[in-house]
């Protein structure tokens, strides 16, 4: 909904032909010079009311943010997942909450098939190949761990002597 916002505010200033210096129009300095423009009736109607709806949302979202926050350093499990290089607040507690309790796996095999991370199996007589990941299982655990390997290996393949501090279990 922000997004659709930002396109609107943009659209407004096209439409009047209005050009601004910024990198980022809604960083600080940028909603500043947007409150201070000044345009016929109807566009500046319509841009406070997209000022005024996007402080409202920004306002909603920092507040469901602080409270995410607090989940997970409430919990000691989005803590560990926060270990892993690239897992943030938001992505531990998905992950968390899509796992749900870890001891109920017995083994780390058990966890990797349960998230679809295990690749799939074609025996036949005398042969036994091993293929592309499974695809079954939970896609959201999956696709998250998938992600944030590819780019912890990404940034150790730029800087090989990058050290991640498990900073996030004080």
């Amino acid at each position: 909904m922000r997004t659709k916002l930002k396109n609107r505010i943009h659209g407004i200033l096209d439409k009047v032909g209005i050009h601004h210096p910024f990198e980022n129009l809604f960083s600080m300095s940028g909603m500043k010079f947007l409150k201070s423009l000044e345009l016929d009736w109807a566009y500046q109607q319509e841009l406070d009311d997209y000022l005024e709806t996007m402080e409202h949302l920004n306002g909603k979202v920092k507040a469901q943010n602080r409270i995410i926050e607090k989940l997970c350093k409430e919990s000691q499990q989005s803590k560990l997942l926060m270990t892993i290089p690239g897992i943030g607040y938001h992505n531990a507690l998905l992950i968390a909450s899509e796992i749900g309790e870890v001891n109920r796996f017995s083994t780390g095999a058990k966890y990797a098939g349960y998230c679809g991370l295990v690749p799939t199996v074609h025996i036949s007589e005398k042969t036994v190949r091993y293929g592309q990941m499974s695809h079954v299982g939970n896609s959201v655990c999956r696709r998250m761990i998938r992600t944030h390997t590819k780019a912890t290996i990404l940034l150790l393949h730029v800087n090989p002597n990058l050290n991640f501090p498990s900073s996030h279990l004080s």
